[in-house]
């Protein structure tokens, strides 16, 4: 019922499928015109805008968030790999992703980083390829 489902998203666009064997993996077409509005309405459905903005302003400055890796590509790997830029308070952090790794049952990977060193590893990071959750600016 499910492939039901996501049938009509590709054929409108919204989502592109990849076969792997007998399997077909449906992924979100960033592509589509679309994606940027849908993401959003995602979000605020979950309530994560919400949530983020509570969260946001207990951990100190932070200048900047972002997704990267493989959920930054629309592939559920099981680890969620976050970035960090700004000046806070990491015990906080180190509890909150420790929570936040219970409820979604998902494994997060986090870097920590100031000012200086975004601009330093910015390429590295490959942050151009993430998705910005956050920034200050």
């Amino acid at each position: 019922s499910i492939r039901l489902e996501l049938k009509p998203l590709a054929e409108a666009g919204l989502s592109s499928p990849e076969e792997s064997g007998n399997k077909i993996k449906y992924k979100a077409n960033e592509a589509h015109p679309l994606f940027p509005e849908i993401r959003s309405i995602v979000g605020k459905f979950l309530g994560l805008d919400q949530l983020l903005e509570k969260v946001i302003h207990k951990l100190g400055d932070l200048k900047h968030a972002y997704i990267v890796g493989d959920y930054a590509q629309g592939v559920d790997s099981g680890i969620i790999e976050l970035v960090l830029v700004g000046n806070l308070d990491q015990e906080y952090v180190h509890l909150l992703l420790r929570k936040a790794e219970e409820i979604i049952h998902r494994k997060c990977q986090l870097i920590l980083i100031n000012e200086d060193q975004f601009e330093s590893l910015r390429d590295k990071l490959k942050l151009a390829d993430g998705i910005l959750l956050w920034s200050s600016n």
